[in-house]
């Protein structure tokens, strides 16, 4: 599954080059990211870490795993709907082996 950030200001070209999808129609680049991600880290032997997380409850999911994950996750509220914000939504999670 997929989220869709809709863009009508960038050019043709450039929406090809960033890898979105052209409307030629409406002239509007689609660019689809992911609704989830893993990202994998090396834990110590100890299995021991610090984490920490910036994220937007309402917006994102986050579950750090001992044993070297990350899930991040649209929250199930929003995957129903469509988000308008005039910020960018982030999620930023760090996590330190061995803390």
């Amino acid at each position: 599954m997929a989220v869709d950030d809709l863009d009508y200001f960038v050019t043709q070209s450039q929406c090809a080059q960033e890898g979105g999808s052209w409307t030629s129609s409406i002239d509007l680049c689609t660019y689809a990211y992911p609704s989830s991600v893993i990202v994998h880290f090396t834990p110590v032997a100890s299995y021991a870490f610090t984490q920490s997380a910036h994220c937007d409850a309402a917006l994102f999911t986050h579950t750090v795993d001992d044993h070297g994950a990350i899930i991040l996750a649209e929250a199930a509220a929003v995957a129903a709907q469509e988000v308008m914000t005039g910020n960018n939504a982030t999620c930023i999670v760090s996590v330190t082996p061995g803390g």
